[in-house]
């Protein structure tokens, strides 16, 4: 039953399929961005309308990306931690609290890519979010740099997933757009300029950047759910124009040990030096291109034309990558020159046969690392990840709206002359601020980017991880609400506003390691913090962190211990110093200070996080 669910709410929720239709807020991409978009907008009264190409909501999270890229478990707040709880109680319901299967979603990281549509399912539900699928973009209309209207068609079934029967086209006006796609589709329809590949070092003093722009984007491959359970899998098929020339490297890399048996907790998996494989509830994982592997199942130079590609082009991508897959898949499991171990090894794996049923068991996402990125009001590069001045946290944003906490990450954009991958980017940072502007256009009116964001090269690939781009998603979602409900221009917004409505949902403008949303000093720590008042902090590294738990099962790049240097230990008593220097940036702040607060500077028995209780009480932004 849980399989038909979107076809059922297609009927149920959908739009009438026929004329025009208008509504408060039209999102295109069902990408969990775009849902908690629908999500938050729909809870502040909006009338909301979904629009996802595919047959299933969810992105790349229900498409087979089953574990999720951040660093630390403290960065998880908002639209993405509610995401998580629900996916939690999904495992604890249905096999037990405490049972394996419910200690092997990690807390609701890890995730079987049906649970995590269901879940994105029951959360566009209690927001009365109407959703269109199949359908696609084909045109927006946008006068006098304001965006109109947008007209969509029924999907082209090329990809192999089903095409509607009967479904005309339709055209859905709104006062407000959102788009969640990750190629900005809708920005570029609606004629918002934008930037595409990688700008020159030179351009934002970016020392990660080529010393000279290129047309590149990020390498693309599919995230590859498959099943270890005999009763739940079917062989991979080996795919039409098989070239067994294209793997046959691998031979070699074996004979001279470059490839090797790895342990990673468990799971039968022996060749980590090609695929990056995370094991996930109920015998699958999640199979991802290695950075750095001579051979894996990603595409360079192939998918550079993606983003501004037709329909039809880019069926013909899906069905390239699909076969790079399928094709390393097969070799590893029934080529005869190479070791037992590995055709063993990858044998034990096949397509989960309770998974995309509608798709042949493939997903019907690719994994777009990065498209089109909108030309913001902000910009958000390389330096927006790199230290403040005496300060362990990076630069400061106040007018911050959500954060992230990756590095800055790219698995390649072009083939070298020699062979090797050019553009590979692997570079550590702390966790960031993301500014409002990014998803503002500079000049256009009526519409937001929630993932196609403004954002350098560089600067985008440590912004391209889901729970980041959810939380943009539940700004540009609270935005849209202010916006309607106001009726002001979405680049008028009043920040601290929108501040204040995300703090009350749960979701971070600044990262702590100690303060989570239910602390009864979360909303000061929250609008201080992303005022500077965390950054002058030096005696912050010794707190535990909020997000307690059983170890983390396999190798993995995530900590249940919060980033150092981060921590407000809010339960410390306020030294003097510290008190006078943050009533001076209140001061700078609100200009005015009264007597009672002047008076706190002295008195020794208040606590961090009572102190700024205070001060949030006396000049928090009005409701």
């Amino acid at each position: 039953m849980k399989q038909l669910l979107p076809f059922l709410l297609l009927n149920i929720f959908s739009v009438p399929l026929h004329g025009q239709q208008s509504y408060d807020l039209i999102i295109y991409g069902g990408t969990p961005s775009g849902i908690a978009a629908a999500t938050n907008a729909g809870r502040e009264g909006l009338s909301v309308a979904l629009v996802e190409e595919t047959y299933q909501v969810g992105g790349l999270t229900a498409g087979g990306l089953a574990h999720t890229d951040f660093k630390t478990f403290q960065s998880l707040g908002g639209s993405w931690k509610e995401f998580m709880d629900r996916v939690q109680d999904h495992y604890k319901t249905t096999y037990g609290d405490g049972s394996p299967k419910h200690a092997a979603c990690a807390h609701g990281a890890y995730y079987e890519p049906r649970v995590a549509r269901d879940v994105f399912i029951g959360m566009l539900a209690s927001a009365n979010v109407t959703i269109l699928l199949n359908h696609q973009l084909v045109s927006a209309e946008s006068v006098n740099n304001r965006v109109k209207s947008a007209t969509f068609v029924p999907a082209d079934s090329s990809r192999g997933y089903p095409q509607p029967k009967n479904a005309p086209t339709i055209t859905l006006q709104a006062k407000v757009f959102i788009d969640a796609t990750y190629e900005g589709d809708l920005i570029a329809a609606a004629g918002v300029p934008f930037r595409l590949g990688c700008e020159a070092g030179h351009e934002f003093n970016e020392s990660l950047a080529p010393e000279k722009p290129n047309d590149f984007i990020m390498a693309t491959n599919f995230r590859v759910c498959l099943s270890r359970d005999p009763d739940n899998r079917r062989p991979i098929p080996k795919p039409d124009n098989y070239n067994r020339e294209d793997y046959a490297k691998i031979i070699d890399l074996a004979a001279v040990g470059d490839v090797t048996p790895k342990d990673i907790g468990g799971a039968p998996w022996p060749l980590d030096d090609l695929i990056r494989v995370r094991p996930v509830p109920n015998m699958k994982s999640d199979f991802n291109d290695k950075m750095g592997s001579p051979i894996s199942i990603k595409l360079i130079e192939e998918t550079h034309a993606w983003p501004a590609a037709s329909p039809a082009q880019r069926a013909a991508l899906f069905d390239l990558a699909k076969k790079r897959a399928l094709g390393l898949f097969w070799f590893l499991g029934n080529d005869p020159a190479l070791p037992e171990w590995i055709r063993e090894g990858m044998g034990s794996w096949g397509l989960p046969t309770d998974e995309f049923t509608d798709s042949g068991n493939w997903t019907p996402v690719l994994y777009i690392r990065e498209g089109r990125r909108l030309r913001g009001v902000k910009t958000f590069t390389q330096a927006d990840g790199s230290l403040a001045p005496g300060s362990p946290r990076n630069k400061l944003n106040p007018d911050s709206i959500a954060i992230g906490d990756y590095s800055f990450n790219s698995h390649g954009t072009h083939h070298r002359p020699d062979g090797s991958i050019g553009g590979v980017i692997s570079s550590p940072i702390q966790p960031f601020q993301v500014p409002y502007g990014v998803l503002v256009p500079e000049t256009f009116n009526g519409i937001l980017a929630s993932v196609p964001i403004s954002a350098s090269h560089v600067g985008y690939s440590a912004l391209r991880m889901e729970p980041t781009w959810t939380a943009l998603g539940q700004a540009a979602g609270l935005a849209a609400a202010a916006a309607v409900n106001n009726n002001i221009e979405l680049r008028d917004i009043p920040i601290p506003l929108l501040q204040k409505k995300l703090h009350q949902n749960g979701a971070f403008t600044i990262y702590t390691g100690d303060v989570p949303a239910a602390s009864p000093y979360f909303q000061a720590v929250q609008f201080f913090g992303t005022h500077g008042f965390l950054h002058q902090l030096s005696d912050n590294g010794s707190a535990p962190g909020f997000f307690e738990g059983p170890p983390i099962r396999v190798p993995s790049q995530w900590s249940n211990k919060p980033a150092p240097g981060h921590s407000v230990l809010p339960d410390t008593p306020v030294t003097p110093a510290l008190a006078s220097a943050w009533l001076e940036l209140h001061g700078k702040l609100f200009s005015t200070l009264s007597p009672d607060l002047e008076k706190l500077s002295a008195d020794g028995t208040l606590t961090r996080g009572g102190f700024l209780n205070i001060l949030f009480a006396s000049h928090s932004p009005a409701p």
